[in-house]
């Protein structure tokens, strides 16, 4: 997730660098400038996501996803399939 605000031409270079990464697959990308922008991943191997993530010029802060307590945002993770984790992304003004 990318909170809000969010600019155009920063999510386009963070699609871009995410589109290039061979281990990654982007499955849906969903939001608004105003909202915030979803990024839905498949990442084909463990790999340091975070670390790639906060390297980036126009990342200011990466964080590990949600308190487990959030309810408005539940994981979704279903028996027999892969696990789900969130990434809050907090982009450079």
């Amino acid at each position: 997730d990318i909170l809000p605000p969010v600019a155009s031409d920063r999510v386009m270079k963070l699609h871009k660098y995410l589109s290039k990464t061979p281990q990654i697959r982007i499955l849906d990308l969903q939001g608004s400038a105003g909202s915030g922008i979803r990024f839905k991943l498949f990442l084909r191997t463990d790999m340091p996501l975070l670390d790639m993530l906060n390297a980036l010029p126009e990342v200011e802060k990466v964080s590990d996803g949600i308190g487990r307590d959030d309810k408005s945002h539940p994981r979704q993770h279903r028996k027999g399939e892969p696990a789900v984790s969130r990434i809050v992304v907090t982009p450079n003004r």
